[in-house]
C-alpha cells in the first residue's frame, strides 16, 4: 500500500510535501532554523530588521496561528518559557551572537528557496506573511508584554516546555495580534 502513495511524498531536508488531489500540496512542520532564517532574510529584503528576541516571539505567534487556521504546527520544534517570553532553543542559540542587535547571519539563497518551497502552500505562505507583518508593528519588548499575558507562558514554569496542547488551546479561544478583525 505505501507503494501506491509514494509517487505523491516528496522529501526534503526535514519536512515532507503530499500532494493531494488536484494538484494541490500541503508542506507543514518546517525545520525552524530555514523557518527562521526566511523570517529574517524577508524582513531584510523590506527595509526592515529583526532581533533574536522579536524571532522568538514570532515563531510564537506562527506556530500558535497555525494550530489555530490550519490545524497543523509550523515546526515540530519545543517552545519554552523563559525570562522574556516564548523561545524556541534551537533558533535562540542559531542567532544569539547578534545579541540585541538586527540578525544579520542570513543565508539568502536557503531563504529564496525556502520561500519558493513554502509558497507551494498558498494558506501556509499567507498566514506566515500576515502574522509576521502583525508582529513587526511592535517592539521586541512590547512582544514580551503580550506573551506574557498569555496562558501558555504564564502557565508553564521558568524553563520548562510549553507544551504544544497548551498553545493550541489558547490561540483556538483567542486572537492575540487580532488577525481576524
Amino acid at each position: 500500500m505505501w507503494m501506491a502513495f509514494r509517487k505523491n511524498i516528496a522529501f526534503s531536508d526535514n519536512y515532507v510535501t503530499i500532494n493531494l488531489k488536484g494538484g494541490e500540496c500541503m508542506q507543514r512542520e518546517y525545520p525552524v532554523l530555514s523557518l527562521s532564517n526566511y523570517i529574517c532574510s524577508t524582513t531584510a529584503d523590506d527595509g526592515r530588521t529583526v532581533t533574536n528576541l522579536q524571532l522568538q516571539k514570532i515563531l510564537y505567534y506562527i506556530q500558535g496561528y497555525f494550530m489555530r487556521c490550519l490545524d497543523s504546527l509550523a515546526f515540530d520544534e519545543d517552545i519554552y518559557n523563559w525570562q522574556y517570553g516564548p523561545v524556541v532553543p534551537e533558533a535562540y542559540f542559531e542567532y544569539n551572537v547578534n545579541l540585541s542587535n538586527p540578525i544579520n547571519n542570513i543565508d539568502v539563497t536557503a531563504a529564496n528557496e525556502f520561500g519558493n518551497s513554502l509558497r507551494i502552500d498558498s494558506k501556509a505562505f499567507n498566514l506566515l506573511h500576515k502574522v509576521l507583518n502583525k508582529c513587526l508593528l511592535y517592539s521586541a519588548r512590547q512582544l514580551v508584554s503580550m506573551t506574557h499575558k498569555e496562558d501558555p507562558w504564564k502557565n508553564t514554569a521558568s524553563r520548562q516546555m510549553i507544551s504544544k496542547n497548551a498553545i493550541k488551546r489558547f490561540f483556538a479561544c483567542n486572537d492575540p495580534l487580532g488577525l481576524d478583525s
